[in-house]
């Protein structure tokens, strides 16, 4: 999709497969185009490789800790499932500050994995950057305060009646880390479901 991406893109302004693949409240909601609860997550900012490049790596290191705890098939459907759910979490959030945004990447559903892994291996070490080593916990207790001080930010200055922008979309990654969690607490199996 990102090859995609840079394949359609329009010189300065964003690629066509991102104005049809990303997710906002307009397209999603009032025009009925619910796949973009699920595309966004596909699409990374063209802009910044890093974007990308970090959602994969952290997939990659971690997503095969996770694959092997519950499988392949319900691997694919607990990514599959954050992603729609933290993008309706990141929706909400920015139509309750009555902000329009556009949502893309993979952040959500990648720190559902994350918050996952973290919840079963809570005391397992990790190096940071490569060099820090650090618990799962505390590292997921420093991703939460990471993405919710920046949401606290955008609701004090929608209370002031300011208008904040953000490139990252904290809500989608605060989304991603409750359905970890609630997964978790819940012991969902979706494959079950379906």
């Amino acid at each position: 999709v990102f090859v995609l991406q840079l394949m359609t893109s329009q010189g300065g302004a964003t690629s066509l497969a991102q104005e049809w693949l990303s997710l906002d409240f307009e397209h999603a909601v009032f025009q009925g185009q619910i796949w973009r609860l699920l595309t966004y997550a596909f699409c990374h900012d063209q802009r910044n490789l890093l974007h990308i490049v970090f959602n994969m790596m952290v997939l990659s290191s971690i997503g095969g800790v996770l694959r092997a705890v519950i499988g392949d098939r319900e691997f694919l459907w607990f990514y599959l499932v954050a992603a729609v759910f933290a993008g309706i979490c990141s929706l909400m959030f920015y139509r309750l500050l009555n902000m329009s945004a556009e949502i893309i990447g993979a952040s959500g559903a990648t720190m559902a994995v994350f918050c996952l892994v973290a919840l079963h291996y809570p005391r397992q070490k990790v190096l940071l950057m490569g060099v820090i080593p650090i618990e799962f916990r505390w590292l997921l207790a420093a991703f939460v305060a990471f993405d919710t001080v920046p949401m606290i930010n955008q609701v004090a200055a929608a209370m002031q009646n300011r208008q904040t922008t953000s490139q990252i979309a904290n809500s989608a990654h605060i989304g991603g880390l409750i359905f970890g969690f609630l997964y978790f607490r819940w012991n969902m199996r979706i494959t079950r479901w379906w």
